[in-house]
C-alpha cells in the first residue's frame, strides 16, 4: 500500500510517496516547506516517517539522497500534520486503481 499526503485513509492504495511530482504546486505544503526552511519533498518524506510509514524515496541524485536523509533533523508540529490532514481526498488516486485495474 503506498499512501501520500491527499491520498491515505483506509485501503486505498496508490503510487509514489512523492505523488509522481504533483505538491511542488500544493499551496500547504509549500507554506509548511518554507516554515521549516525545506523543500516540499522533504515535507513529504517527514510526515510519512512521523506517522510511522515505511518510505522509500527513489533517487540516483547524491544532492536528493542527502536531502532525503536531512529529513531526520526536524519535525513536523502537530498543526503542521493538521494541515496536512486536510489534503486527504478519497478521490486523489493519480491513476488506474490497482485493486480493480484491467
Amino acid at each position: 500500500m503506498t499512501l501520500r499526503p491527499g491520498f491515505f485513509a483506509g485501503d486505498r492504495v496508490d503510487r509514489g510517496p512523492l505523488g509522481q511530482g504533483e505538491f511542488p504546486d500544493n499551496a500547504v505544503l509549500r507554506v509548511l516547506a518554507e516554515k521549516h526552511d525545506r523543500t516540499v519533498a522533504q515535507i513529504i518524506l517527514r510526515w510519512h516517517v512521523q506517522n510511522d510509514l515505511i518510505v522509500i524515496p527513489k533517487t540516483v541524485n547524491e544532492d536528493r539522497m542527502r536531502e532525503n536523509l536531512d529529513i531526520l533533523t526536524f519535525t513536523l508540529d502537530a498543526d503542521d500534520l493538521a494541515k496536512i490532514a486536510t489534503l486527504d481526498d478519497p478521490e486523489g488516486r493519480m491513476g488506474p486503481d490497482p485493486l480493480t485495474f484491467e
